[in-house]
């Protein structure tokens, strides 16, 4: 049925889409992107209709940007919210646009609510420099652990913090054992605010992460890049 918050009129009769697996080289792994083309001029409602419609984790619209400094403008929503950045809808936007001729591959810069963001675009992959990076003050672990389903005992090492490099986490560092355990509480998650959760453990040379992102709609993500990142 059509949301009666947005208005018939503003969404287009026919919009081009393609869905691409990110982070990954086989159909059906990695993570999920809709990219839909041509929104110039569309309200933000009817964008969030379209990604709500979509409801993967999220969805990208590539646009005209008004900076001469960008090749692109790139706005980001969940099923619930818009984003100011996210890697994975930056990383197979830029891959979208490069396939379909509209940007060139090699270095090229896209707009979006993070600022002005470098990718260079190569024949097999696509390399995404994220913005200015931020660490935070140490975070009680106990609403963190409440909220994944953990407890005092699955900690390690590090203290908990918020950061970002565009988008803030808070990142908790558990046992290794303790990933596959962990037990999401979405209304948790919600009043812990930031952009989520990611839980990570260290085995070797390998960070292994979990990322459960209920403060913007999603349960969790299959692959988080600004979370990564």
């Amino acid at each position: 049925m059509p949301d009666p918050r947005v208005p018939v009129m503003s969404v287009p009769p026919s919009l081009s889409y393609e869905v691409v697996d990110v982070f990954t080289d086989r159909a059906f792994t990695g993570n999920p992107l809709a990219v839909v083309l041509d929104t110039d001029g569309m309200p933000t409602t009817a964008l969030q209709s379209l990604a709500r419609e979509f409801n993967l984790s999220e969805t990208a619209f590539p646009q005209r940007s008004d900076d001469p400094a960008a090749d692109y403008r790139l706005r980001i929503f969940t099923p619930a919210v818009e984003l100011p950045f996210a890697g994975h809808p930056s990383v197979g936007a830029a891959w979208v646009l490069a396939r379909l001729g509209r940007v060139a591959r090699g270095r090229v810069v896209q707009e979006c609510g993070a600022g002005l963001l470098p990718l260079e675009i190569g024949e097999d992959e696509v390399r995404l420099t994220g913005g200015a990076a931020s660490t935070g003050d140490e975070l009680d672990p106990a609403p963190l652990l409440a909220a994944v389903g953990l407890t005092g005992a699955d900690l390690a090492g590090t203290p908990p913090r918020a950061c970002g490099t565009g988008i803030d986490f808070a990142y908790l560092h558990v046992q290794p054992d303790a990933l596959a355990r962990t037990r999401p509480d979405l209304a948790l998650l919600a009043e812990l605010g930031r952009a989520g959760v990611s839980v990570f453990a260290l085995g070797g040379s390998a960070v292994r992460a979990r990322v459960f992102a209920g403060g913007v709609g999603v349960a969790e993500d299959p692959a988080t890049g600004s979370a990564a990142l």
